[in-house]
């Protein structure tokens, strides 16, 4: 279900967002992924999740309070697991190794970066390695969106153990490799006010990447300092060059970033 709470009368009911009249849920499964696009007659809704379809709500003209679903967009065959708005269209990733980008007011697919294929084991014939493939080869995990002198990247995360960069019009810019599948992202500022790419690990492991070199600057890990004993599900920046880290060990860390990571590049 989705479900609207108006902050300044807590003690009012919630709006609820039915998908009709014989059914008051607003997905048929659980839901992954919520945003709100801001909109002069209010804000416009988006949702999806393990259903793959992305529903689209707008407030009602007809009811003042509720909302109505306004489209249903499909392309997904499974589940979405994030997406984020970018100059406009919406960025979704899946399970299903995809990566779409949609029109929400037209209600249509722009662009798809597809599923690439896993490089074959290489032979004795010292033959060049293929081109590295244009999508993940796993399910996609996570959407972060970092932009850098005036220039945005979309940033995803995968099981295939790799974060990659795209620019606004979906080009690769970048692919790192990690230790294991990676299913968490988020943009930080250190001291300096230099951007970095903290990823979240199946295995546990925090990374830390200077953006947007990717230069790794240091792991977080529970055998060697400290760490999340399982995947690590969620990451969210917070005040005073902090971030929060949330796992499956049912743990909530809080880390602070201290120095200057240009420093580190540098040296």
């Amino acid at each position: 279900m989705i479900q609207s709470w108006d902050l300044s009368n807590p003690n009012a009911p919630p709006v609820s967002f039915p998908l009709g009249q014989f059914a008051p849920y607003a997905s048929p499964r659980s839901i992954n992924m919520l945003l709100a696009i801001p909109d002069p007659a209010g804000p416009i809704i988006v949702a999806a999740g393990e259903d793959p379809s992305i529903r689209v709500w707008k407030p009602s003209a007809t009811a003042p309070g509720t909302y109505s679903c306004l489209s249903t967009m499909s392309g997904h065959v499974r589940g979405v697991t994030a997406g984020s708005i970018v100059d406009g269209l919406l960025w979704t990733s899946s399970v299903d190794c995809n990566i779409r980008i949609w029109d929400p007011a037209a209600a249509e697919c722009k662009h798809v970066i597809a599923a690439g294929q896993p490089a074959p084991q290489q032979g004795g014939n010292n033959q060049a390695p293929p081109p590295p493939p244009a999508g993940h080869t796993g399910p996609v995990a996570c959407l972060e969106v970092c932009e850098h002198e005036g220039q945005k990247f979309v940033l995803t995360g995968s099981l295939d153990c790799t974060v990659r960069a795209w620019d606004a019009s979906a080009n690769q810019m970048i692919c790192e490799s990690h230790p294991s599948g990676v299913f968490s992202l988020c943009v930080v500022e250190d001291t300096g006010k230099n951007k970095l790419l903290v990823a979240g690990l199946e295995k546990g492991n925090i990374m830390v990447r200077h953006f947007p070199s990717f230069m790794l600057l240091f792991s977080l890990d529970s055998r060697y300092t400290c760490g999340h004993a399982g995947p690590v599900r969620t990451i969210e920046p917070a005040p005073s060059n902090c971030f929060f880290t949330g796992g499956e060990d049912g743990n909530i860390m809080v880390w602070q970033l201290v120095g200057d990571a240009a420093q580190m590049v540098k040296n």
